[in-house]
């Protein structure tokens, strides 16, 4: 039993990690939409 609520410790700590990774690539993303969508009104 402790093995088992170990591994899924472990997991949602990969999870939260990769949520993370995910949400500051999506914030650069945005960044560079805003840079170009700046960039074509000029």
């Amino acid at each position: 039993m402790q093995e088992a609520h170990q591994q899924t410790l472990d997991d949602l700590v990969t999870e939260e990690e990769k949520l993370s990774s995910l949400s500051t690539a999506k914030l650069k993303l945005e960044q560079q939409v805003d840079e170009v969508g700046s960039g074509v009104s000029r």
